[in-house]
């Protein structure tokens, strides 16, 4: 984390990229696959703060915003797939769940959980039902280990699915 997120909650490497919006959600879904998978009730990742205050709740604070509204977003617009950002994400669901924040469920409800750009299936979504074949197209394990934090959202999703479903 320390080499990770600023104290605004940004992620300062991928905002130097050329693709910096893509590239912190990308890292911000990493990071919550990464917080839900080795979270316990005693020890959760989530409430993890350090001396400076940077935290996984502070990343999730920064980006919402850009997630919500990303007219709202201040750097530079990604070289590609940018049009075609944000799409649903585990991230909002797991934070939303860990943090006790209604409004990360409902905006996860609200974005597209289907996509069909490849980018945006293999790095962040929920997979669509017909996309367990892209696990056989990708090539590096970071593809794969990024495919499998949006497949955990996704079975998250399903088993939660009427719980969340008859929230108002």
């Amino acid at each position: 984390m320390p080499g990770q997120i600023a104290a605004d909650g940004s992620f300062p490497l991928e905002l130097r990229r050329t693709k910096p919006y893509g590239y912190s959600l990308f890292n911000l879904e990493a990071m919550a696959g990464i917080c839900q998978t080795l979270s316990t009730p005693e020890d959760s990742l989530w409430k993890f703060e350090l001396p400076d205050g940077r935290s996984m709740r502070k990343a999730m604070e920064y980006m919402v915003p850009f997630i919500e509204d990303k007219k709202r977003w201040t750097k530079p617009a990604d070289v590609m797939y940018f049009d075609q950002w944000p799409v649903r994400q585990a991230s909002l669901l797991f934070a939303g769940l860990a943090l006790n924040k209604p409004e990360y469920i409902a905006l996860w409800r609200k974005l597209n959980p289907d996509p069909t750009v490849e980018e945006t299936v293999r790095n962040l979504s929920d997979p669509p039902a017909g996309a367990v074949g892209l696990k056989k197209t990708m090539k590096d394990s970071v593809s794969r280990r990024y495919f499998f934090y949006g497949s955990l959202g996704c079975r998250v999703r399903r088993r939660l699915s009427g719980d969340l479903d008859n929230q108002s």
